[in-house]
């Protein structure tokens, strides 16, 4: 019996292998990681700006202050968005919150756009209508891990396109 389950086991394995599935937070190495970096928000002392400064800081990129011929990276079309719907009958009372953050990400060196592309992601929180209220923390937490999320993407986005 334990040689039916290894079998099992172990083509079960191969199969989601070989379809391109990967756990989350399991995918391999950048092929390309910059060692400068000049990024543009439309806000930077916000929380997406911060996010960003702080994944790209722990990927060892420099961030420059000045863009000059130095592989930039602009941020725009930012879109937070939270909606409220009702889950199941009437009588039930579960709500459910869902959460979308996003953003629109250019780019450039040297003042050549190589690629934009809208990066989001989205989580939601459900909850029972009468204990529910307005936990604003822990949807702050939600929005935070969204953007660590999106920040993940960018740099999988500019290992893609932003190698010279």
């Amino acid at each position: 019996m334990p040689s039916l389950r290894t079998a099992f086991l172990l083509s079960a394995v191969v199969l989601l292998s070989a379809c391109g599935f990967h756990l989350k937070g399991t995918q391999g190495a950048l092929s390309y990681t910059p060692d400068t970096l000049y990024l543009v928000t439309p806000d930077n002392r916000g929380d997406l700006a911060l996010v960003l400064r702080d994944y790209i800081d722990a990927q060892k990129i420099t961030l420059l202050k000045q863009g000059n011929d130095a592989l930039t990276v602009v941020i725009s079309d930012i879109d937070n968005r939270r909606i409220e719907k009702a889950m199941g009958n009437n009588t039930d009372r579960t709500r459910e919150i869902e959460l979308n953050d996003g953003f629109v990400a250019t780019i450039s060196r040297d003042g050549v756009v190589l690629g934009t592309r809208r990066i989001s992601s989205q989580t939601s929180i459900e909850y029972a209508s009468n204990t529910y209220l307005g936990n604003s923390e822990e949807e702050r937490e939600a929005h935070i891990r969204l953007m660590r999320e999106n920040a993940d993407k960018l740099l999988r986005f500019i290992s893609a396109v932003g190698k010279p």
